[in-house]
């Protein structure tokens, strides 16, 4: 099981980084309902990583993959 944005989160809390480089994003996964199709929990992991990065004023460098 891969971890979510929220243990990004708590991290970037904790260690207050200047930037914030997230590899393979789409490994992650939100705190959303099961239901949604993939590319709904992707764009709300995206999302909430842009979210975080503006309210904590760093920036966001985030790799993954797609098909």
């Amino acid at each position: 099981m891969y971890g979510g944005i929220a243990d990004i989160f708590a991290k970037v809390d904790k260690y207050e980084p200047q930037v914030l480089i997230v590899d393979s994003a789409y490994l992650f996964t939100d705190s959303t309902d099961d239901s949604k199709q993939g590319w709904e929990k992707v764009a709300n992991v995206w999302r909430g990583l842009k979210q975080y990065g503006a309210m904590k004023g760093i920036p966001v460098i985030a790799t993954t993959q797609s098909n």
